[in-house]
C-alpha cells in the first residue's frame, strides 16, 4: 500500500511539472482592437459574420464594416444597402449576403 502511494505521489508530480513546463511555453495570441478610430462603422456592434472567404463583417447601427485581415472598409446606404442599421448578416450558398 505504501508502494502505490509512492508511485501516485511521484507520478502527480511528474504530471504537475509537465503541465508547468507547457505552460511556460504557450503563446500570447495577439489581440488588436478595432473601434470607429481604426475604420469600424461604430463601435458597438449587432452581429459578426466570417465569410467564406476568411473576411470578418460586423453589422453596426451606421453600416457594415468588412476586415480584411488588414483593412476596415465600411459599407452604408452610399453603397448600395438599403438601410445604414445593419442587425444580421448571411452569406448564402451562392455567396450572396442578405
Amino acid at each position: 500500500m505504501r508502494t502505490a502511494f509512492r508511485f501516485s505521489a511521484t507520478l502527480s508530480t511528474i504530471v504537475l511539472i509537465i503541465s508547468v513546463i507547457a505552460a511556460a511555453r504557450g503563446e500570447r495570441l495577439p489581440v488588436r482592437r478595432y473601434t470607429t478610430a481604426g475604420g469600424l462603422a461604430r463601435d458597438s456592434l449587432h452581429a459578426i459574420l466570417r465569410d467564406r472567404g476568411g473576411f470578418l463583417w460586423f453589422c453596426t447601427e451606421e453600416g457594415i464594416s468588412r476586415l480584411d485581415g488588414c483593412a476596415l472598409r465600411t459599407l452604408g446606404k452610399r453603397d448600395g444597402w438599403p438601410d445604414r442599421d445593419v442587425r444580421a448578416i448571411v452569406q448564402s450558398r451562392d455567396g450572396a449576403f442578405w
